[in-house]
């Protein structure tokens, strides 16, 4: 009986392990089996993005850099041996030496980057033993397309200012990128299938030469299978606060100095008209363009502040030119040399810096008008009676800036309609100011060529004058109520006057 017993136990021994054997050799063959099918799917995976068009590769190496790589899942084998594999795939921009990309400077191509794509494959039976993806990878040169290098500086400075954080935009029809620059002040686009893309760059406060907050759909041809530079000026915006000022004593020398608008030109902005308004009065727009508005009278005005885009102002901090700032709407107001010998600040010197608003005196001239209520041979008292409007009573005045060579109309930079050359104020009353009633509100005055309306709704008559001011004194007019334009001597030379207005038709 025990060696019944003892034999039983051997042949169980010899059959436990001859199944177990089998066994082993099945799940051999198994795991041999999956990782043939992995290899195979890791084979056709990488020629798959060999034939993927360089546009697909900017898509993968973005998810890659989100940390969320391309994956998807294949099913091979038939019947009950089905097996699911789970596909990973994700892309890097390398260069030749299959080192991480880094800008470069310079303005010359360059070789373009190539992509390094890496293929895994995971499976049930893997995860299950912890075991490591089956992984593939290979260095690919896009099929089609080009590189570019965008470097966001300041050229003005010495050494160059590389601006770091803007927000570079590259379109190409219907696709758009979008990069940050880094501390080097550049940012890096790969595998452009287009030979022209569009580009633009922001940074909130910064703006460009010409004063754009914005560089906005600039042209780029970008050379195939190389890495074009492109340079884009950016720097901080800073701003100017005009003081107006007059320097010659007059029997009105106790009035405020006021003004409404004064312009600020540089021959560096390269983009013309090469100048831009400050205002005491002023709106902007979310595109970052500003409207100056005239007609209000201070002692002090800026240049375009928007809180958003450039919450110091529009006007680029040029390091070896400063800003020419004089009042006006436009540089046919450029004072003549006498004054600018006086006030040589103002004469490009302006130094504008990025963060900060600057203090600049402006100059003005003087209009001495005098309304009277007679005619030249009786001119009777000074009219200054009447409720004080700039509409209809006492005395509506327009006045238009005509230039001096020619008109005076053209639109500033960064304005987003044509600027108003025309300036409405009064004739004083006594209420308002007794010591300089039946004179102008505003006497000070930009220099050079204007045109002087005014309508009185009583006396149901327009009287139109021109006159220049070349001079810090300025001019001296007289208007006479009485005049009708109908007998000689009523009219001042130079002076028109229109009967039978009911309404301003200044």
């Amino acid at each position: 009986m025990i060696e019944v017993i003892i034999s039983a136990m051997l042949v169980a021994l010899i059959v436990v392990a001859t199944l177990t054997g089998y066994d082993a050799v099945g799940r051999a063959t198994a795991d041999e089996r999956f990782h043939d099918q992995a290899a195979l799917l890791l084979s056709e995976a990488q020629e798959a993005l060999r034939s993927d068009p360089a546009n697909a590769f900017d898509t993968l190496v973005a998810e890659t850099k989100a940390g969320e790589p391309h994956t998807y899942t294949v099913t091979l084998g038939g019947g009950t041996g089905n097996e699911t594999y789970t596909v990973t795939q994700s892309a890097v921009y390398v260069e030749n030496s299959a080192q991480a990309i880094t800008c470069t400077t310079g303005s010359k191509s360059t070789p373009a980057l190539n992509i390094q794509v890496t293929s895994s494959v995971t499976w049930p039976q893997l995860l299950a033993v912890k075991r490591k993806a089956l992984t593939q990878s290979s260095i690919i040169t896009p099929p089609d397309g080009s590189g570019l290098q965008v470097d966001t500086v300041n050229e003005e400075t010495n050494p160059i200012t590389r601006v770091e954080g803007a927000t570079i935009n590259v379109s190409e029809g219907a696709t758009a990128s979008t990069a940050t620059t880094s501390k080097e002040g550049c940012a890096v686009f790969a595998a452009l299938p287009s030979n022209v893309v569009e580009v633009e760059a922001y940074k909130p406060g910064f703006v460009s030469p010409g004063g754009e907050y914005k560089v906005i759909a600039k042209e780029v041809a970008i050379a195939p299978n190389l890495t074009t530079h492109r340079t884009v000026t950016l720097e901080e915006g800073g701003g100017i606060e005009a003081e107006f000022v007059y320097e010659k004593a007059t029997e009105y020398e106790k009035m405020p100095v006021t003004g409404d608008t004064f312009v600020v030109s540089n021959t560096k902005m390269g983009i013309q008209p090469e100048f831009e308004l400050g205002s005491t009065n002023m709106t902007t727009s979310t595109e970052g363009t500003y409207e100056a508005l005239t007609g209000t009278y201070e002692s002090k005005a800026k240049t375009p502040i928007n809180a958003e885009d450039y919450p110091y102002g529009n006007l680029f901090p040029f390091a070896t030119s400063g800003w020419s700032v004089y009042a006006g709407d436009c540089t046919e107001n450029k004072p003549p040399s006498s004054v600018i010998e006086k006030e040589e600040a103002n004469e490009g010197k302006a130094a504008v810096q990025g963060g900060e608003i600057i203090k600049v005196k402006v100059p003005m001239s003087y209009v001495n008008l005098s309304v009277y209520s007679g005619t030249e041979k009786t001119p009777g008292t000074l009219e200054a009676t009447g409720e004080p409007s700039t509409k209809e009573e006492p005395y509506a005045i327009k006045i238009t800036n005509k230039g001096l060579a020619k008109e005076c109309k053209f639109t500033p930079n960064n304005d987003s309609k044509e600027a108003s050359t025309t300036h409405l104020q009064h004739v004083l009353t006594t209420k308002e100011n007794a010591a300089h009633a039946g004179h102008l509100q505003a006497p000070f005055q930009p220099f050079g060529k204007f045109e002087l309306c005014l309508w009185s709704k009583t006396a149901k008559k327009t009287y139109t004058l021109s006159y220049e001011n070349l001079t810090a004194t300025g001019t001296k007019r007289e208007i006479f109520l009485g005049a009708s334009g109908s007998k000689f001597g009523e009219v001042k030379e130079g002076m028109t006057v229109k009967t039978l207005q009911t309404t301003n038709t200044c």
